[in-house]
């Protein structure tokens, strides 16, 4: 199984190392970590101007344990782990998310879940926690929202 992850990792990464097209396949293409295009973002020699401040919310993917969260979520984090070489969410590398950022730009809340958590970049918007860093981030009153939807099953997590 080692074999098939790292023959498919390494496919993928050959592939989007390959892509000189932005617009081929977008999301391949934006996810290589030494495309040109992350290499523009990253630059710290340029000035962005106004007060940005740049927030961070991210995670480690691991699955819950040997086939607890699936085989899928295994062969998943098998072929990220492989593809990316560092901590991801199946889809980021988490360790990149964080970067000296061009002037004009201060770094925010940079916040992780732990990857105990069983949190992956498609169920973010799932967690009552990211919407908790929402109301640090934005000062926004949602605590009473994601009390309603954690009572209604919308959302994972515990009331606060």
């Amino acid at each position: 199984m080692k074999i098939f992850f790292k023959l498919v990792g390494g496919l993928i990464k050959f592939a989007s190392s390959k892509l000189k097209e932005p617009n081929a396949i977008p999301g391949v293409w934006a996810m290589n970590p030494n495309s040109e295009f992350i290499k523009k973002l990253n630059q710290s020699s340029s000035s962005i101007g106004g007060e940005v401040v740049y927030n961070t919310i991210g995670s480690d993917f691991e699955p819950s344990g040997i086939f607890r969260g699936g085989i899928k979520d295994d062969i998943a984090d098998s072929i990220a782990d492989v593809y990316f070489g560092d901590p991801n969410d199946l889809v980021v590398d988490t360790d990149k998310m964080a970067v000296p950022w061009p002037r004009g730009v201060k770094s925010g809340i940079n916040f992780k879940y732990d990857p105990s958590e069983h949190v992956y970049h498609l169920n973010y918007f799932k967690q009552a926690e990211t919407y908790r860093r929402f109301v640090e981030m934005f000062h926004v009153p949602l605590q009473p929202v994601i009390n309603e939807c954690i009572s209604q099953g919308t959302l994972e997590g515990v009331k606060m």
